[in-house]
């Protein structure tokens, strides 16, 4: 095997590896709700369109 072959393989790893973790994250319960954490970021004046953060 050669250097290539093995960075393309690895690169598959972490990406799986990835792909599962933020699967995970969409069945976790957050210990503080959403709700407030929105609350004192937009007091903040954080601003992002993207739920996910």
């Amino acid at each position: 095997m050669n250097h290539k072959q093995q960075s393309s393989d690895g690169k598959h790893d972490d990406d799986a590896a990835l792909s599962d973790f933020l699967a995970s994250l969409m069945d976790y319960t957050p210990t503080i709700p959403d709700e407030l954490v929105e609350h004192y970021l937009a007091k903040s004046g954080f601003q992002c369109p993207d739920v996910r953060l």
